[in-house]
């Protein structure tokens, strides 16, 4: 079930999380995991926590430099204004039920045999 994937079983994320993996454990089997112990149950397994790489297809980085730099000296500004103004609060958020984090359980790549 975890080496298809958390859209293959449901998600809308496209990465696996602790949190994401006791919840299909549960779904599943209707057994809860404490998550520390569902991290060393994944160690065992041999899955790794491994870091997202953030890879771009930007191929105009001089126009996405200046896009981002209006975005937090002009839009940024404007759109917390208004919220002071309004007495309201600006949330971010992914949307969706679990963020998808930089951290990510994924499979651990074979090691090659020591001779």
């Amino acid at each position: 079930m975890i080496k298809k994937g958390p859209e293959d079983n449901g998600f809308h994320c496209g990465i696996w999380s602790t949190a994401m993996i006791a919840e299909l454990i549960w779904l599943k089997f209707e057994v809860r995991y404490n998550l520390n112990y569902l991290s060393s149950l994944m160690k065992k397994l041999g899955f790794s926590y491994q870091k997202a790489r953030f890879v771009t297809d930007r191929q105009e980085e001089e126009k996405y430099e200046l896009e981002r730099k209006t975005w937090l000296e002009e839009t940024l500004p404007a759109i917390m204004e208004k919220a002071v103004e309004e007495k309201s609060v600006v949330l971010f958020g992914s949307g969706s039920r679990y963020f998808c984090e930089s951290l990510f359980w994924a499979s651990q790549p074979k090691q090659a045999a020591k001779t």
